[in-house]
Order: structure tokens, then sequence, then C-alpha cells
């Protein structure tokens, strides 16, 4: 009986710190956003700086909006940019990363097909026009920078006309270098030698329901990238050998994923047609068909990947060590709205989430301290 007792303080100890086989994860605050009328309604992304100022690229907009804080809410200090096609304008801003070693904000622009590099001139601004621009395509959907190279998980064929999803520009030569072919991203999606292989049929056309997004982070010379459909799978790469490692994720055993690899006949024949005649109703069902990963973050410690629960809607953080060993899963996190960041250094992790109110919706940033 009292190691029963004992079993159980522990089980309650565990749901309510959000440990994680040693590791901690702890709301350290909520943070008001001050402007809600003003913050972008759905943000692609946004970058933290070490100094905790917040740069919010509007995608509706084609601006880059810059919060601080100021007691327990975020105040908007300043505009960059204006939606047009002139020198300096921007389009659909959408994925963006900052680097505080360089103090330099690039974003990837889905409306004029550009990635826009921004100096930070000041604690509140950046150069109200960008420093260097460069061409890519318009399937990019997550965005890094390293050693003046800007990372792309996105669709880019090489000279030779063959499709990759991941590959960096160099800022200074304006070269491109391909590191990650496409079939790589969908691997376990391969062509069948039998074309009437019905269980690769089923995979396939899964797949083409589940979205075609990539998910990268850079710790020294390696980039971990998965893609958003495949939880189990995550690849780590060399950015110097482009030698590839498997990192084989954890599917949990209690079902808080569900891959689109499990979808019923049915469900892939009803998803398939509302994505041809109603894709608001199919992009609303999809999400409560199956799990899809949301971003992955790493440091010196952990690669922690969050992917999304569909019966719930809950947002799960998996931890495991740099070289694939798994650690352990926790869902204490708010519903996060877009993408999270990540303060590697500091070990914060910063997501927007919402809240209902009377006179509609309130915006906050929740923030978390990861501990081992």
């Amino acid at each position: 009986m009292k190691l029963k007792v004992k079993f159980f303080i522990l089980l309650v100890i565990f749901f309510l710190t959000g440990n994680v086989f040693g590791i901690k994860v702890e709301l350290v605050e909520r943070i008001k956003i001050t402007d809600g009328e003003g913050f972008p309604a759905k943000p692609w992304s946004f970058c933290v700086t070490k100094d905790e100022t917040f740069i919010v690229p509007d995608y509706y907009e084609g601006t880059l909006r810059i919060y601080v804080k100021s007691g327990d809410s975020l105040e908007l200090v300043n505009s960059i940019g204006r939606k047009g096609f002139r020198k300096g304008d921007l389009g659909k801003p959408a994925y963006s990363y900052y680097n505080d070693t360089e103090s330099i904000f690039v974003v990837l622009d889905r409306g004029l097909r550009k990635i826009f590099i921004y100096s930070r001139i000041g604690a509140y601004r950046l150069k109200d026009k960008p420093d260097r621009e460069f061409n890519c395509q318009k399937l990019g959907y997550d965005i890094q920078l390293k050693d003046d190279k800007v990372f792309v998980s996105g669709y880019k064929k090489d000279p030779n006309g063959s499709p990759y999803s991941l590959y960096y520009i160099d800022m200074k030569t304006n070269e491109t270098e391909f590191l990650l072919q496409h079939d790589e991203k969908y691997q376990g999606y391969i062509e069948p030698k039998d074309p009437e292989d019905t269980k690769y049929n089923k995979i396939l056309n899964a797949k083409k329901l589940v979205g075609v997004k990539g998910w990268s982070d850079i710790y020294e010379d390696n980039i971990y990238f998965v893609y958003e459909g495949d939880i189990e799978r995550i690849i780590k790469l060399n950015i110097k050998t482009k030698k590839i490692s498997i990192i084989f994720g954890k599917k949990p055993e209690n079902k808080n994923y569900k891959s689109p690899k499990d979808l019923s006949n049915a469900d892939i024949e009803k998803l398939r047609k509302e994505r041809k005649n109603d894709i608001d109703r199919f992009e609303k069902d999809r999400g409560k068909k199956f799990s899809y990963v949301k971003d992955i973050f790493v440091n010196s410690k952990n690669v922690l990947l969050a992917y999304n629960e569909p019966t719930s809607n809950k947002t799960w953080l998996q931890f495991y060590s740099l070289d694939g060993k798994y650690k352990g899963e926790t869902s204490k996190l708010d519903q996060p709205i877009g993408s999270m960041w990540f303060d590697k250094s500091k070990n914060f992790l910063y997501l927007i989430s919402s809240k209902n109110i009377e006179s509609g919706k309130e915006y906050y940033i929740a923030k978390y301290k990861i501990l081992e």
C-alpha cells in the first residue's frame, strides 16, 4: 500500500511540473499583447532577440511588427515595410529567423518569392529597407541563418532538374548549395516495384493529404530536418560533408500521435473530395484526422520535436538526445498559433496563443523554461 501511495505522489508531481525523464518544462509567464486589434491574426512565424524584442511578420499586411515587453504586457513600438512591389516593399512575409550574434533578421516573402535580409539598428528598429535580397521559389516553409548562409526548407530544383527539399544560399556569393533530395524527405513513400501495390497507394494518398512542409534547426555543423507528416523519422545532415544519418523518432504508445499512414480508405477519399471542392472544410477536417509535426528545435543537449494531437488539439513536445535517444514527452503547453521560437542559449521556449474574451480574442506570449 505504501508503495502505491508513493507512486501516486510521484505521478501527481510529474503531471503538475511537466517533468519528462529528468526534463522540466516550466511556465515562466504569460505576456499579454496590448495591441490586440493590430496583432497579426495568424502569424506564420516570430522571432525573439536575447533582450526580448519580438519581431512578428504580418503576412496579410506586408509589414514587420516589433514589440517590446512593458511590465506584464507586450507593446507595439515599430513597424517596418509596407505592402507593395516597389523597392523595400513586402508582399507576404512568412517564415523568419533572427541571428543574435550578427544582429541580422531574415524573412522569406512568399508573395514576392524573395528572401530579405535586414540589419538591426538600435533596440527597437530594423533598417527600413533590406540590406540584401535573394530570389527563391514560393514553396519555402522554414528558414535558418548560419555563417553567411541562409538555409531554406522548401522545394527547389538543381541545375540538372533534380528536386530538393533543403538548400542554402551563400550570402557572399549568391550561390545555391543543395543538401537534401526530395525523395529523402518522403522516405517510405518511394515508388513501389509493383504499381498495383495497394499498401503503397494508400500511403501515397495519405502523404498527398498531409502537406509538404519541412522544419529544420541547426546546431554546430548539423542541420536537423523533419517532414511535417512523419514524426518517426528525423534527418540529421552534416552541412560540410552532406552525410545523412537518421534518428528514428518515437511514435507515442499512448496514441497522442496519429500517423497519416493509419488513415482509413474512407477518410482518405472524404478528404480528397473536400480538398477538391471545399478547401476550408478540408483544412479543418484533416487537422482532426492525424497529427502534424509543428516545429523542431536543437540545442547542446536536446532535440525538441513539437506535434499536435488531433483529438484534443493539444501540442506535445518530444525530447531526444542529439544522437536520437528518446527521453520522453509532455503536453504542458498552451495551444500555439503558428510556429514557436526557442532561445537556445537561455532554454526559453516562446509561443503565441490566444483566449476568447467578451470583446473578441486576447493574444499573449507564453514563455517556458526548459530545465534538465
